[in-house]
């Protein structure tokens, strides 16, 4: 019994996996169906963080598909899940996703605050990337909310702590919002 138990506990982490790559490359039905069987997995396994996990997965595949009423659900039965295990880490995964939601619908206040919450959980945890993308996600709501200062001044914390990583595509990503800010200002040289 417990051979088939770890057994099933790989197979849903493949699962899982395979359900990101679907996502990168693309293919959301895919992905879908993927953390379906990964879910159903978890489910049988009695893993609830492993459930969570899968559930913030498809809620980012629901919001790349605009569906705002299944991704807001996931990410919450993820939220709840993390709180009742005490995983901070998982519960700012979970506000950071939700952060996004709301930016996209254009509700940039409640998306804010949530990405703040994120970022006061990466603090707390000394989690640098977390931080970093946390930060970035306060810089992206600072930019479609016509707040260009506060936009680079995110951008920029960013952008150092991603050098600190050695974090070459986060730097580059890092740079071209800086880039955007200033370009926007019409500075064009430090564009």
């Amino acid at each position: 019994r417990a051979q088939r138990e770890q057994l099933s506990d790989f197979v849903a982490a493949f699962q899982t996996n395979i359900g990101v790559l679907h996502m990168r490359l693309g293919r959301l039905e895919e992905a879908l169906q993927t953390y379906g069987e990964a879910l159903e997995q978890y489910r049988q396994l009695e893993d609830e963080r492993g459930q969570a996990d899968v559930q913030l997965n498809s809620g980012n595949v629901r919001v790349s598909q605009g569906d705002w009423g299944k991704a807001r659900d996931l990410y919450e039965a993820a939220l709840a899940a993390y709180r009742r295990l005490g995983s901070k880490l998982g519960q700012a995964n979970a506000l950071g996703g939700l952060g996004n939601m709301h930016a996209y619908q254009g509700q940039l206040g409640r998306a804010l605050n949530l990405h703040r919450d994120a970022l006061k959980i990466h603090e707390d945890f000394a989690n640098p990337l977390g931080k970093a993308n946390a930060l970035t996600n306060i810089g992206n709501v600072h930019f479609r909310n016509e707040a260009p200062d506060d936009a680079l001044q995110s951008y920029e914390a960013a952008l150092a702590l991603h050098r600190q990583l050695a974090d070459l595509l986060g730097e580059a990503t890092a740079r071209g919002n800086v880039g955007n800010v200033h370009f926007k200002q019409g500075r064009l040289e430090e564009a």
